[in-house]
């Protein structure tokens, strides 16, 4: 069955709640906070480690409670480095191919299927930032 959109039954046509808000030319309004130049943000950005699992997120007490030993569930890691894209946009990015286990039915053997993660994660407002000292917007900053 196809989706359709709810009606609005608020008397309010110009309210909007998920998506950024427009001008009055019918543009969408540019971030009010202005994003670091490429070379700022070459200096300054670190790795990001990301750790994969099956286990829900749990509250923790302290960041040691969590760790590859104590989760049954655990994936695998991917380390994501910072990054220009071919976009203009800069960021973070990270890919590692991995080996998933499979729960089979009752009885059955369990199985393992080897997928491919790509994550990005990329500066909002980055696009539009000044280019400093980099002329290659697709090389990697790492």
């Amino acid at each position: 069955m196809p989706a359709t959109k709810r009606v609005s039954t608020g008397g309010d046509e110009d309210h909007r709640t998920c998506k950024a808000m427009k001008t009055n030319d019918g543009n969408k309004q540019k971030s009010k906070t202005q994003a670091l130049s490429r070379s700022k943000f070459r200096e300054e950005a670190l790795p990001i480690h990301v750790n994969l699992t099956h286990t829900p997120a749990a509250t923790i007490e302290s960041e040691e409670e969590l760790t590859k030993s104590s989760d049954p569930g655990h994936i695998g890691s991917i380390t994501m480095l910072p990054a220009n894209f071919s976009t203009g946009s800069y960021g973070w990015k990270g890919a590692r191919k991995m080996t998933v286990e499979l729960q089979g039915a009752e009885g059955e053997e369990k199985r393992e299927v080897q997928i491919m993660i790509n994550i990005n994660a990329t500066v909002i407002g980055s696009k539009d930032a000044e280019d400093g000292d980099i002329t290659d917007n697709t090389e990697d900053l790492a």
